[in-house]
């Protein structure tokens, strides 16, 4: 079975990521739209290579790095499955219902 976004686990443990295309100012990715709360649980590392909304995006819990946009950053916190990236293992059950919390109240001010 494949994944339709590509995901890396870091060699090492401190997290750092080596590209080997021009390094990505990540200050240059968009500011966070309000409504989606969960960007704060991942660390943009830089715009993805798909564009529109894509980034390449590390979990702040297991230190994965993934390529894609805030509904697959969303799947992998809250385990949302049938989007094409894996759950995050590291988050708790406890951890999910504030996640979505958080999710929902961020979409009901969207509004």
């Amino acid at each position: 079975m494949a994944d339709k976004g590509k995901e890396t686990v870091p060699t090492s443990g401190s997290g750092n990521v080596a590209s080997s295309s021009s390094s990505v100012n990540t200050a240059a990715v968009e500011k966070d739209n309000p409504s989606q709360s969960l960007w704060c649980y991942v660390k943009k590392l830089g715009k993805g290579p798909g564009g529109g909304g894509n980034v390449i995006f590390s979990c702040k819990f297991c230190n994965m790095i993934f390529t894609g946009s805030y509904t697959r950053c969303k799947a992998h916190l809250l385990h949302i499955s049938g989007i094409g990236i894996r759950p995050c293992p590291k988050v708790t059950n406890e951890e999910i219902k504030i996640f979505k919390k958080e999710q929902d109240t961020a979409e009901t001010k969207k509004s």
